[in-house]
């Protein structure tokens, strides 16, 4: 009994202490109220599909989360066969997506039936750029251009349009034509065909080959004449357009510039207006004791079939009636015809004499007499131009040959004067003689290294070449130079004029030679950069134009009548 007193006790006790612990209503102030837990939300998204295509993955996905934010499972739209995936709704452009929503959403993939766009040619030209495309239902083909062949001229396409640079949009599949016509060609055609195709690939060693000449007069006209060709020059040789010799089986009147079996095929290559040679040669024939080597020829080359571009036949260094005529003595003899070169690389038998070199270009088969006998003369008329007086010079030397070659070399700014390709010549019984001017491709300003070349306002070659520098140490040659440059000077002006005239007539012919060549505004060696920016056929011309006019003008202040 004792104890279940106690016990009531300790009990009632223990439920006045909680009583004393709560606030007036009874609460517990001591405890946390825990939040109800967060509601649930249910998030869908669907990927629909507008045209031929469908969603690779769960195209509807419904997720019940109490989060804010669901990322759901990736899909892919796949295009069907024959359609292109567009993009989708919202204008996301990956095919691919997944999707962070915090509500409903829908998605569609637009796709687009493909159409095959076919850019296709008449056969006288081709395509630049991609010809058949697949390209989808309202949208542009990436622009292509039609490119005539040699000979033709793009007239338009067969929807109409008549430029040549073209995109249509997509709507159904097509097919376009370009139209070509043919474009006469104005200069004479050259063509030349080897045996079995064979290919050009050496200076030294001929390829047999028949050469056909067209459109020309009646009387030049050649079918299949049997001769030889092989490669020539020397920096020119490593060109992409090469220039060639061609060797006929029997003497030829080709373009009517007399009987010869051999021709030269310059190239041109690194003149942007390719008629540099044209000019210097053309001007040299029309002063009195330079002729010799002022017939060549425009061509238009076909080679294998191929269209090769503009060439310029001109005549071959060589003694003979039609070419450098020369007396010449009996066989053996030491005082005979003689052609030399002045030659700074030295290869092959030369001579030298004050350290430059010489090469012996005629007679044919010399003897080592004869070169030391013309060794010894060149060695005479230079220790005469350095030692001499004026008379004793003109003894040895043909002065006024001199002094018209001076003219030419000086106005056209020959980077070679000094070097090479620069030629003198010997009757038999006569003085040297200066002549025939050769290699003009670099003149006019056309060589960056040699900068003195470069401005008509300028003197060069009396710097760079020393027969001229030592003849103008003489008052007599300066005079000679006044008073042959006031004869001359009209008749270099209205020479000049008659050939760009001429050239310009042909201008069709050497923008095709570009097309099949591509060199404008390439960087070309050894062109200076003020030239490689001029990008148009015309304007190189123009830059000759303007370069000869400044040149001749300079030259007759400079040396006075």
């Amino acid at each position: 009994m004792k104890k279940f007193l106690i016990l009531l006790i300790i009990t009632v006790m223990t439920a006045v202490l909680l009583i004393s612990c709560s606030g007036d209503d009874g609460a517990d102030t001591n405890t946390t109220t825990t939040a109800p837990p967060p509601k649930e939300r249910t998030i869908t998204v669907t990927y629909a599909v507008e045209g031929g295509g469908k969603i690779v993955g769960e195209a509807q996905q419904t997720i019940t989360t109490p989060l804010v934010m669901h990322t759901f499972e990736m899909v892919e739209a796949v295009p069907d066969e024959g359609y292109a995936f567009m993009g989708w709704s919202d204008g996301g452009t990956a095919p691919k997506r997944s999707d962070t929503l915090n509500e409903d959403a829908t998605f569609t993939a637009i796709f687009k039936k493909k159409h095959r766009i076919t850019f296709t040619t008449n056969g006288h030209g081709h395509i630049n750029g991609n010809a058949s495309q697949s390209v989808a239902d309202g949208r542009g083909t990436y622009p292509v251009t039609a490119i005539a062949a040699p000979g033709y001229k793009f007239v338009g396409w067969s929807n109409g349009e008549k430029n040549a640079k073209i995109s249509i949009v997509a709507t159904e599949d097509t097919e376009l034509t370009a139209i070509f016509e043919v474009q006469p060609l104005t200069l004479p055609i050259l063509s030349i065909n080897t045996k079995n195709n064979a290919p050009i690939l050496s200076k030294e060693i001929y390829v047999d080959c028949e050469f056909s000449v067209s459109n020309t007069d009646e009387e030049y006209k050649l079918s299949a004449e049997p001769g030889k060709i092989k490669g020539r020059g020397n920096t020119s040789w490593k060109n992409d357009k090469k220039p060639y010799h061609i060797k006929f089986d029997k003497p030829v009147n080709l373009f009517g510039n007399g009987e010869a079996k051999e021709w030269n095929l310059i190239s041109n290559h690194t003149d942007y207006s390719m008629i540099r040679n044209y000019l210097a040669y053309t001007v040299a024939s029309k002063f009195s004791t330079l002729g010799g080597l002022g017939e060549m020829q425009f061509v238009e080359l076909y080679l294998n079939g191929q269209y090769d571009g503009v060439y310029l036949v001109c005549e071959r260094i060589e003694i003979a009636e039609n070419r450098v005529n020369l007396t010449t003595g009996e066989p053996g003899a030491l005082d005979t015809g003689y052609i030399v070169e002045l030659d700074g690389r030295g290869e092959g038998d030369c001579f030298a004499v004050n350290g430059k070199y010489y090469a012996m270009k005629a007679p044919e088969n010399y003897t080592k007499e004869q070169k030391n006998y013309i060794g010894m003369y060149v060695y005479d008329c230079l220790n005469a131009l350095e030692n001499g007086d004026w008379e004793d010079i003109c003894k040895l030397m043909d002065v006024e040959s001199f002094a018209e070659s001076y003219i030419v070399h000086e106005v056209h700014k020959c980077c070679d004067v000094g070097y090479a390709s620069f030629y003198m010549v010997k009757d038999a019984g006569g003085k040297l003689r200066c002549g025939p001017v050769w290699d003009f491709d670099r003149s006019l300003g056309n060589v960056y290294n040699k900068a003195g070349s470069q401005d008509p306002k300028k003197l060069f070659a009396s710097l760079e070449n020393e027969w001229f520098a030592a003849l103008l140490k003489h008052e007599e040659f300066v005079q000679l130079v006044g008073a042959k440059l006031d004869i001359y000077a009209p008749i270099m002006e209205k020479t000049y004029e008659d050939c760009f005239a001429y050239v310009e007539s042909h201008k069709q012919s050497f923008e095709r030679n570009n097309l099949r060549w591509n060199i404008l505004g390439k960087d070309l060696y050894p062109n200076p950069s003020n030239l490689v920016k001029i990008k148009t056929w015309q304007g190189q011309v123009d830059h000759n134009k303007q370069f000869l006019k400044d040149s001749l003008k300079f030259m007759l202040d400079t040396y006075p009548a």
